[in-house]
């Protein structure tokens, strides 16, 4: 019995030390399996808060471009010709290359224009399409529809919608933009961690907006064409669509089992969710414990070794974080809005470029700070309440601004406002929180700029009027004001007993500098001259251009006819004057028909007949000259 006793107690011990390995091979197993999960559940979380900034931000953006191209195709709440809209979406399609069409239809479902090319005509009436009735009815100012093919773009693409209104509220028009479906694959591309993982847009109605990556042999119609009915999408119904949150099932597409995690943008009937295979984190996991599980059952003795080897691991992963971070870091740091990130404390641990910008302040100078040293004084005690408050209520992001409630502080002093969000991510137990914040300076003072629009349209109203009775190249009364003039100083030589000449002027050659120098140089010839009739004609006449190189003069008041004389040599030595052209001095003449005021009564018309007439005498006597019309003579 003694001699057994050694043995039973070896035996027993041989059990006790194979059990106890056992039992922390499965504490261990346990252990990690805990730790990748959390690990790639934070990889999520932080690819999905960084990708539901990016989408709001696009879509912002898309509603701006929306109604800033509403307010130039119906200015004042009226649509513009159809000519006029093609023109104007083509200007913004050229700047905004990234989306595949912009159209623009009638309440009745024609399309007035479209940038694909295709001629209006062409395309199909959308008038029984249900979706458009819909769209019409709607109130919403900002529509996103489903991924779809038709006949003005063959391609997959979403559209981006926004309907015009009168002041009654009725429709005008139906504004378009053509996005394709992988436009927002691009936010998704660069991101950590982005291979092992699925980033997509499911839309309430079951339809996905985006996905990324595709896998390959799927088809578009299959991925975009088909309500999804998968886990999530039964989680979100089952749930009411909530904010935030995470489930794990089936995945319809790929068919395995996936862990999701989803935010909601705000309001819009989407959902963001990043997804990753449960099989890939297993395999993440064997990875890290499969050597260690078979150097316990096979080797036993060996686990120093072991742990020595999972510390290597452990800094490997270590690098692969530390990398991923560095990618963050640079996401963070070419974004063009404040990114900050504190700690539980309040304190500044993340102070990107644009925040320097923006607050006036170096990175060096705040980290460690408060963050509500970036606010006025009376703000700060109600700003860290905020925070606390967010903290709290165990969301995930959220606003923190109401517009027109918050004034950031710039180191210089001065405040200006902004709008902001904040979301908070837990690693190691720790809480950070990041606060994106937008300088909405420009925002407010466009709002104050709308003030001003019904002035500035008055004054271009006016603008138009006066091109009406102005020629555009000289700005002098064209035909139609010159008859007006003349129709009142007639009216007025009869009252007042006084006489008036109408003087026609062409200009000699005229022709050759145009063919010698170019229409541009001739353009600046025709000014020149007219400023300088303008100088020599006294301030109750009237000088208007009315052809290529051919003025007429209205000269009124005269007490006589021979008081005409001087005016018209003024006139000739004005053009003798030497012009510089292109490098080039040009002289020229000009010969001018008068006609003196009738004993008659006579129609603007026919005086300016008679001083054609007179004027092409002078051309015929040698130019350089004036030639009083000879009723007889002619």
């Amino acid at each position: 019995m003694d001699a057994m006793n050694p043995r039973r107690k070896s035996k027993l011990l041989a059990l006790f030390f194979m059990a106890l390995l056992l039992t922390f091979a499965l504490l261990h197993g346990w252990r990690s399996w805990l730790h990748v999960k959390d690990n790639e559940l934070n990889n999520l979380r932080t690819v999905l808060s960084l990708s539901h900034k990016l989408l709001y931000r696009f879509f912002e953006q898309q509603q701006t471009g929306l109604q800033i191209l509403a307010g130039e195709i119906a200015p004042q709440g009226r649509l513009l010709s159809p000519a006029s809209i093609a023109r104007i979406v083509q200007r913004y399609q050229v700047q905004r290359p990234d989306l595949l069409a912009v159209h623009v239809l009638s309440p009745q479902g024609r399309y007035l224009a479209t940038t694909t090319g295709r001629e209006t005509a062409g395309l199909p009436s959308r008038a029984d399409d249900p979706d458009f009735r819909s769209l019409l009815q709607s109130r919403e100012p900002f529509n996103i529809s489903r991924p779809h093919r038709d006949a003005a773009e063959p391609r997959w693409h979403f559209g981006i919608r926004h309907v015009l209104r009168d002041a009654r509220g009725e429709p005008l028009a139906v504004l378009i933009f053509g996005v394709p479906v992988d436009l927002l694959s691009g936010f998704w591309r660069d991101m950590p961690a982005i291979d092992r993982m699925i980033i997509g847009v499911l839309r309430d109605d079951a339809y996905l907006l985006s996905r990324y990556p595709v896998r390959r042999g799927i088809s578009d119609e299959e991925v975009y064409g088909t309500p999804r009915g998968g886990t999530l999408r039964r989680h979100l119904v089952a749930q009411n669509f909530p904010a935030t949150g995470q489930v794990q099932g089936a995945n319809q597409i790929a068919g395995a089992d996936y862990l999701n995690v989803y935010d909601r943008l705000e309001g819009l009937p989407l959902t963001v969710y990043a997804a990753m295979p449960v099989h890939t984190m297993l395999k993440i996991w064997w990875d890290q414990v499969r050597v260690t599980l078979l150097l316990l059952l096979i080797m036993g003795g060996s686990g120093i070794w072991a742990h020595r080897y999972f510390e290597r691991r452990q800094l490997q992963w270590e690098a692969v974080r530390e990398q991923a971070a560095l990618r963050l870091q640079g996401i963070i740091e070419s974004a063009m809005d404040a990114i900050i990130s504190i700690d539980e404390k309040h304190r500044i641990v993340i102070f990107n470029s644009a925040a320097e910008a923006m607050f006036g302040h170096a990175r060096e100078q705040v980290l460690g700070q408060p963050i509500s040293m970036l606010m006025p004084t009376q703000h700060r005690a109600a700003y860290d309440r905020e925070i606390d408050a967010f903290a709290r209520s165990g969301r995930s992001n959220g606003s923190m601004t109401r517009p027109g409630q918050r004034n950031a502080l710039h180191a210089d002093g001065h405040q200006f406002p902004i709008e902001g969000a904040i979301s908070q991510v837990t690693t190691d137990g720790r809480k950070t929180y990041t606060v994106v914040i937008r300088d909405i300076t420009a925002r407010v003072e466009a709002q104050r700029a709308l003030e001003l629009s019904h002035h500035a349209l008055e004054q271009a109203n006016a603008q138009l009027a006066g091109m009406a009775h102005h020629d555009a190249l000289t700005g002098l009364p064209n035909r139609v004001l010159l008859a007006d003039r003349m129709q009142q100083a007639l009216a007025q030589m009869g009252r007042r007993d006084r006489a008036l000449a109408v003087a026609f002027l062409d200009l000699d050659g005229f022709k050759s500098v145009n063919d010698r120098y170019g229409h541009a140089a001739g353009d600046q010839f025709l000014v020149t001259m007219a400023r300088r009739f303008k100088a020599v004609l006294r301030d109750g006449d009237t000088l208007a251009r009315v052809g290529g190189d051919e003025f007429v003069a209205l000269l009124v008041d005269l007490d006589k006819a021979v008081d005409v004389e001087p005016l018209l040599q003024r006139l000739l030595d004005a053009v003798q004057q030497p012009v510089e052209l292109e490098g080039a001095t040009v002289v020229a003449s000009t010969s001018i028909g008068v006609v003196l005021s009738p004993s008659e009564p006579a129609e603007p018309e026919l005086l300016i007949r008679h001083a054609d007439k007179a004027m092409y005498q002078a051309k015929q006597a040698g130019k350089n000259r004036w030639c009083f019309f000879d009723d007889a003579a002619a």
